[in-house]
């Protein structure tokens, strides 16, 4: 056996060693089936980054399309592209601050993979922000000289109309606080990570609130560019993360965004949980068969809500609809039951069916 001092002398004299260098700026890119982008990206960021030291880390969420072994493939010729592949995770904020937590240079960028944002700006946002001290920079599409591109009429005014939801709730005046493409000095990230939440679409929003106006700002305007290949990923999952995180700030995290939600989208639910229940009542159907039967009807509204809010960028959900449906169901099934007991207790105690049904619908929430 060889000592282990010839095998440390060994490794530390490959000459590789000695040329790495610790990179100046991290360039974070989350992704989920964007494999026909990633080499055309790397190639651009080679190209714009040429003088300066860099790394590029895509945080890609288990893509069915290879995302992630096409980025393994570079990696093996290039020691600046890495990977870190998530499983069972979710959410654009997470993938980002995954990311970020992972660089090891004083700068880091977040922009997305789908080529839409302008990788020429990194330079000038670097540039900017080491001779001006700045903490964070953001690249504003509607700015005076930045452009949203393509995005049709109602797109843009949901985007404005967000923008300014944000800048009321941190008591901000900034052009785009929802940019997806903006540069961040490190030790901002480290301070500020524990408030971050890892669920959500825009962790600069995010990382603007718990910073709570205390770090140094600058915008600078940039064209939003088409996308070529690939699809959007905004859902309704991402506007339902969206609008639970606004609520959340508003209320200063002292009521649940998401169950805030979760109640105001189960108004309609219980309004037809009614309507059913008095109509079987209306056959003379006695009252605890008849909220039985309006309960189990109900799972399957509550079951496709419940899909939509919160796993709708879940792939092949549906492909076992009546399995999910069940799972579904008997992961609630002590909630069913205290449901469809309360309610004819209340029934029986009171005779009134409509404060009976919807005390068991409010329980079986």
């Amino acid at each position: 056996m060889r000592p282990i001092a010839h095998l440390e002398e060994k490794i530390i004299s490959y000459p590789f060693y000695h040329h790495l260098a610790v990179p100046v700026l991290t360039i974070v890119i989350p992704t989920y089936n964007e494999s026909d982008n990633v080499e055309l990206l790397i190639g651009q960021l080679r190209e714009v980054l040429s003088h300066i030291q860099w790394e590029v880390i895509f945080v890609d969420d288990n893509s069915s399309d290879g995302t992630a072994n096409k980025v393994r493939e570079i990696g093996k010729q290039d020691a600046r592209v890495r990977c870190i592949k998530r499983y069972g995770r979710r959410g654009l904020s997470g993938a980002c601050l995954e990311g970020m937590l992972a660089s090891q240079a004083e700068w880091i960028a977040v922009m997305d993979g789908d080529l839409q944002h302008d990788e020429s700006l990194l330079v000038h946002m670097l540039s900017y922000m080491q001779n001006n001290q700045t903490d964070l920079m953001i690249a504003s599409r509607y700015l005076k000289g930045g452009s949203s591109g393509s995005f049709s009429f109602i797109r843009k005014c949901i985007s404005k109309f967000c923008n300014a939801l944000a800048n009321y709730c941190m008591g901000a005046s900034l052009s785009d606080p929802m940019s997806g493409f903006f540069m961040i000095r490190r030790e901002c990230i480290d301070k500020l990570a524990p408030q971050l939440q890892t669920e959500g679409f825009k962790i600069l929003f995010d990382i603007l609130v718990a910073a709570n106006n205390k770090l140094s700002l600058a915008e600078l305007p940039y064209s939003f560019r088409k996308r070529n290949k690939g699809q959007s990923k905004l859902n309704s999952k991402v506007a339902f993360d969206f609008v639970s995180l606004i609520l959340e700030k508003l209320t200063g995290k002292i009521v649940s965004g998401k169950r805030l939600l979760f109640a105001l989208f189960n108004v309609p639910i219980l309004i037809l949980h009614l309507f059913i229940l008095n109509k079987l009542l209306s056959f003379k159907w006695y009252f605890p068969w008849a909220q039985s039967i309006t309960v189990l009807i109900m799972t399957v509204p509550a079951f496709y809500l419940n899909h939509l809010l919160m796993y709708r960028d879940e792939r092949n959900y549906y492909r076992n609809y009546l399995k999910n449906l069940f799972q579904f169901n008997f992961v609630r099934s002590v909630r069913i039951i205290s449901n469809i007991c309360i309610a004819s207790c209340i029934y029986f105690l009171t005779g009134n069916w409509w404060l009976a049904g919807m005390s068991g619908s409010i329980v079986g929430w």
